[in-house]
């Protein structure tokens, strides 16, 4: 904001609502995101002495979003890879899910489990609990 001579976000607001109105600008001020969406501007007269600086500030802004962009679509492969990694995760955890299930659906007297020659007698199950 220093660049335009303004000390605060609300006179920032009024000097762009000024610009609409005067039709210097066509565009859409987001307050929430902070963010002005131009579609047009009118043009702008620049001295001959001018161009360089401005063709300049225009390498360094181009360089910029280069750099931003190529850090979004890293962050974005990023995601895409944590997403699969999360995903992979997941259907393996499902899978032993459902193992665990499907054995715990055997029923506890299945007597095809058993050793052939092992015979259990009702009457002396559990006689260390009894009185």
């Amino acid at each position: 904001m220093a660049s335009t001579g303004v000390a605060n976000v609300r006179e920032l607001e009024d000097l762009i609502i000024e610009a609409i109105y005067a039709g210097l600008l066509d565009g859409k001020l987001n307050q929430r995101e902070r963010v002005l969406r131009v579609s047009r501007c009118a043009p702008r007269d620049i001295r001959d002495s001018d161009i360089a600086a401005v063709a300049l500030k225009l390498q360094r802004w181009h360089r910029n979003t280069q750099r931003v962009l190529t850090g979004l679509q890293a962050l974005q492969v990023q995601l895409r890879e944590d997403a699969a990694s999360t995903r992979d995760s997941a259907r393996a955890q499902n899978a032993k899910q459902r193992e665990v299930r499907k054995e715990r659906r055997l029923p506890m007297h299945d007597h095809s489990l058993r050793p052939p020659n092992l015979t259990l007698n009702p009457a002396s199950t559990f006689s260390c609990c009894r009185s």
